[in-house]
């Protein structure tokens, strides 16, 4: 049983991660390529909602995996 809760808590962890990073990703890449058009240098609301997200996920997996034990 201990090995299966190993793996699930493993498996959550990936997922969150690949989440968290995602969101920062396509919030970048997002700006970027909104600054070539118009070089305002300011986050859009969307942006930076998923921004924060992002970082949101990226917190509760650390959480997860360092605190938290299934």
């Amino acid at each position: 049983m201990a090995q299966v809760n190993s793996t699930l808590k493993n498996v959550v962890i990936i997922a969150l991660l690949i989440a968290g990073m995602l969101c920062l990703m396509w919030a970048k890449v997002s700006f970027q390529r909104r600054q070539q058009t118009e070089p305002d240098n300011v986050w859009s609301k969307t942006e930076n909602l998923v921004r924060k997200v992002g970082y949101g996920i990226l917190i509760a997996d650390v959480i997860i995996a360092g605190f938290i034990n299934f």
